[in-house]
Formats: structure tokens, C-alpha cells, sequence
């Protein structure tokens, strides 16, 4: 053991513990460190842009414009051309091009929305466009039966702001939906707004019976009138083809428009896909071909989409097919069969989707 003069001297004792020993408080020093500002929270929803889709299509769409062009006077230039393939050949590409670039040009953002004022705005000039628009007596609904944003008229009548389309980023539309409907609710059931019926509550039809079946078609009145446009533009096309026979082009942009028109009319009114729903089960009769019966085999259950109002074929992988969407059917008998599908199958209604899902294209 060492001698004491060769200990080293003890340490002071902290005058927090030496205070402490004695019972008498000690005060404790300033804390002099800046103080970390708390993250805000976040007041404003983005709904972007697929701007991903948009580049890949600009990239391809101005890489082969000019390929095709010079594909289609090669051939044409060697006798085995054709009006129509060179009309594909040229302008598709273009088109394609030009839209994805308006697209990435007009911003990343499509709607903006801020959950404390309520405001909404947008990067597109499309949608601002209509908010501009705005009058004294409008109001923003979102609609279930048929998952767009519209601006109501003071006398009830909708217009489109926004849909769930191609070019929407979906995880932004749903965590968008999810707030602004929440949002939606709640006005809807403050006290003095319990006198005003809820959307589109009105123009349902209720059935006479709880089992009785609906049957849904398609908007004939919609699509008659694009099958009316594409009629006047043929119509068109033929009277400037018998002023002058070196302008008849049945292929160009003229012809080609009349022809999507007219394909985009009639074949929902020749074919007439009926959505029938009765004692739970859902069929689609489509005229010259036989009942179809859903979900067909492969297909695990049917779910309802209030992000896209629509109804989906979910298969056991996860893969969701489109059986019918509220768009293209008529809008009173759609919604009594929404409103009845999530009354017999409320655990089928989605109000969270899934952003990785696939989508298959479908019954209109």
C-alpha cells in the first residue's frame, strides 16, 4: 500500500451532489445551446404528376417521330407504301411527344390542397383554368359514385376539376381523397349543413325492393354525341372532298378524327354492356355474347374503388381487373348500385388503396 503524501488529491465534489447532501437547492444553469425549431407540420397535399410516364413518353415519342418520317417516305418512295401506315408512322409519335412534353412543361404539380383554409390551386393550366371560373355560390365536392373533384354550380349542376387518370400519381391521389372526403364529411355533418343532402344523394333510385335486381347501362346520351361529332366530321370530310377531288384524304387528320369519333360512339351503343347486380352477385350481359358471371375463375373477390369509382376483379396475386366504371354508365342507376353493393358487401368498399396495384383495362 502506498503512503499517503503519494495519493494523488481527491477530486472536488460537484456542487449539484454537495448541494444535494446538505437538502438546500442548487440552481441550475442556463441552458445557452439555440433552441431546434419544430419541424412544421404539413398543412398542404401535392398531387403530382406520373412524371415518369411523361418522360419516357417524350423521350420516345421525339426519338422516333423522325424515324418514322423517314420510314414512311422511304417507303413510300420504293411503291409499297401505305396512306394509312404513314399516317401512323408520322403523326402518332408526334402526338404522343407533344402531349408528354405540354405535360412536364406545365410543372410537376396538378393540385395542391391546404387543410386549414381549405384552399385549392394548380400547377395545370387546364385545371386552374376552371377555378378561375369560380362564382359566388360554387363549392368543391368530391364524388364517390365516380372519384372525380368537381365544382357544383349554386344550382347543383357539376363540373369536372380533376380525375384519377394515367397521368396522376396514385399515392398522392389517395392520401389526397382520403383527407379532402374526411374534410368533406365533417361540413357535411355540421348542424347547419344537416338541411342540404349530401352528394349526389338525390339522384339515386332507390329499388322498390331490397332483392331486386339493377340492371346498369351504359350514358347513351353521352356517347351519342360523339358518335353525332364524328358523323358531322365525315360529313364534313365528304363536302370538302366534293369541292376539291385532290383533298379527299381518309387517313389524315380530318378522316382519322371522324373515325375515332365514330368508333368511340357506336361501339358502346352496339354492344350495350349491361351491369346487373341482384341477390349479391354480379353479371354483365354485353349484347351477341353470353352472361358473364363475377368474379370469373381466377378471381379471388370484387372490390369498389372510391379513388376511382369503379368496380374491380381482385385476383389472388393482387392484380385488380376493371369490370365497370361510373364514367361511362348511366349516372342514377350507378349510383343505387354502388350505394347497394356497399350495403350487402360493406367489407368490399376500399377507402385505402394500394399504389403498387395493377390495373387491367376492362368492361367500359
Amino acid at each position: 500500500m502506498a503512503p499517503l503524501p503519494d495519493l494523488p488529491p481527491m477530486p472536488p465534489v460537484p456542487r449539484e451532489e454537495l448541494a444535494a447532501a446538505q437538502g438546500r437547492p442548487y440552481p441550475k444553469a442556463p441552458d445557452r445551446r439555440e433552441p431546434v425549431p419544430d419541424e412544421p407540420s404539413r398543412t398542404v397535399i401535392t398531387v403530382r404528376s406520373n412524371r415518369r410516364l411523361a418522360l419516357w413518353g417524350t423521350w420516345l415519342g421525339w426519338l422516333l417521330t423522325p424515324v418514322g418520317f423517314a420510314l414512311s417516305f422511304h417507303l413510300i418512295a420504293h411503291g409499297v407504301g401505305n396512306r394509312l401506315l404513314a399516317f401512323a408512322l408520322t403523326w402518332t409519335p408526334m402526338f404522343v411527344a407533344v402531349m408528354c412534353t405540354v405535360m412536364l412543361a406545365q410543372g410537376p404539380n396538378l393540385l395542391t390542397y391546404d387543410t386549414q383554409t381549405g384552399q385549392i390551386g394548380s400547377g395545370q393550366a387546364a385545371v386552374q383554368g376552371r377555378l378561375n371560373r369560380w362564382k359566388q355560390g360554387d363549392r368543391i365536392e368530391y364524388s364517390v359514385y365516380l372519384g372525380q373533384l368537381r365544382i357544383v354550380r349554386q344550382r347543383g349542376r357539376p363540373r369536372l376539376l380533376i380525375h384519377r387518370a394515367f397521368n396522376v400519381n396514385r399515392s398522392d391521389w389517395i392520401a389526397f381523397v382520403d383527407v379532402f372526403l374526411a374534410h368533406q364529411n365533417a361540413r357535411a355533418e355540421a348542424p347547419h349543413n344537416r338541411d342540404t343532402a349530401r352528394e349526389d344523394a338525390t339522384a339515386a333510385r332507390p329499388p322498390e325492393e331490397t332483392g331486386s335486381a339493377i340492371k346498369v347501362g351504359v350514358r347513351w346520351r353521352c356517347f351519342l354525341g360523339i358518335l353525332l361529332i364524328g358523323l358531322a366530321l365525315a360529313t364534313l370530310e365528304f363536302h370538302l372532298s366534293s369541292r376539291s377531288e385532290d383533298y379527299f384524304d381518309p387517313v389524315g387528320p380530318l378522316g382519322f378524327g371522324a373515325l375515332l369519333y365514330l368508333l368511340i360512339g357506336a361501339v358502346p351503343l352496339l354492344l350495350n354492356p349491361t351491369l346487373i347486380y341482384e341477390s349479391g352477385q354480379v353479371s354483365v350481359k354485353t349484347r351477341g355474347r353470353a352472361l358473364r358471371r363475377f368474379p370469373r375463375r381466377g378471381g379471388d373477390r370484387l372490390e369498389y374503388s372510391l379513388y376511382d369509382g369503379a368496380l374491380f376483379e381482385v385476383r389472388g396475386d393482387g392484380r385488380r381487373r376493371r369490370i365497370a366504371t361510373g364514367r361511362a354508365r348511366d349516372q342514377a342507376a350507378w349510383k343505387t348500385f354502388v350505394d347497394r353493393f356497399a350495403q350487402d358487401h360493406p367489407e368490399s368498399i376500399r377507402p385505402n388503396g394500394t399504389a403498387s396495384a395493377k390495373d387491367e383495362s376492362g368492361e367500359p
